[in-house]
């Protein structure tokens, strides 16, 4: 779960960040940012503590708990994205986001139940952001519970915007989908208007090629990973889960 949640995390942090302007303005904070942008990650929580004894900025207070789990803190992590979530109160995106990385946490300490119920918090909220929507997809993908991560994919791949990598994502886990299913002899049917379908043998148009297996998953007659390019974005935005395969 912590690889999800952290691949939304370089886009999400710019939206917590510009989120409130009084905030960003502080001088503790502005230095914290930029020292969390350069990767000095000890000295940005120094001015980011230093904010939160001033003005307790729920930004501020995100930005430790990104800066806590990094470093194995959990329970420090915890604490900190409460206090966030607390001060976001009103502010439906940045609940979400605070819901989103919580999520994280609890999955580290192997709490599922509290894991499933942040996320599905996060869409309480922002029901209709396709990357929420496959955080809890590869929950139940995790869990083998994959009629439910399937409604999840096609809504998010619904919603997504094809022109974006949000809509590779969307696709490369509908790929991950397909393959632990059938792994573990439960196939799916995938609606006729799926974006993959699984061919469990070779035919003339997909070969094996460079020691691959007989699993195929293919998109708008190219193939994954490998067979037909489909374009570096796809492989680039696929899930370590299917890379490895």
């Amino acid at each position: 779960m912590k690889k999800i949640v952290y691949t939304l995390l370089l886009s999400l942090l710019l939206t917590a960040t510009t989120a409130r302007a009084d905030e960003s303005r502080s001088y503790n904070f502005s230095r914290g940012m930029e020292a969390f942008e350069q990767g000095n990650y000890q000295e940005a929580a120094a001015y980011l503590l230093r904010e939160v004894k001033e003005n307790d900025n729920r930004s501020a207070w995100y930005f430790l708990a990104v800066i806590f789990d990094n470093n194995g803190q959990e329970g420090l992590a915890l604490t900190a994205i409460n206090k966030a979530l607390k001060l976001a109160e009103g502010d439906k995106a940045d609940q979400a986001l605070c819901h989103n990385l919580r999520a994280g946490l609890y999955s580290q300490l192997g709490d599922s139940a509290q894991t499933l119920n942040d996320i599905n918090q996060t869409l309480r909220l922002q029901p209709k952001d396709p990357d929420y929507l496959l955080n809890r997809a590869s929950f139940y993908i995790d869990r083998k519970q994959y009629e439910l991560a399937k409604l999840d994919l096609i809504k998010a791949l619904d919603l997504a915007d094809k022109s974006q990598d949000q809509y590779a994502r969307a696709m490369s886990w509908q790929v991950v989908l397909a393959k632990e299913a059938d792994a573990d002899g439960l196939p799916l049917s995938l609606p006729p208007d799926a974006v993959v379908t699984l061919l469990r043998q070779p035919t003339a148009d997909y070969p094996l090629k460079d020691g691959q297996t007989t699993f195929y998953i293919c998109r708008d007659h190219s193939c994954l990973p490998a067979t037909n390019d489909p374009g570096d974005v796809y492989r680039n935005s696929m899930p370590e889960k299917l890379q490895a395969r």
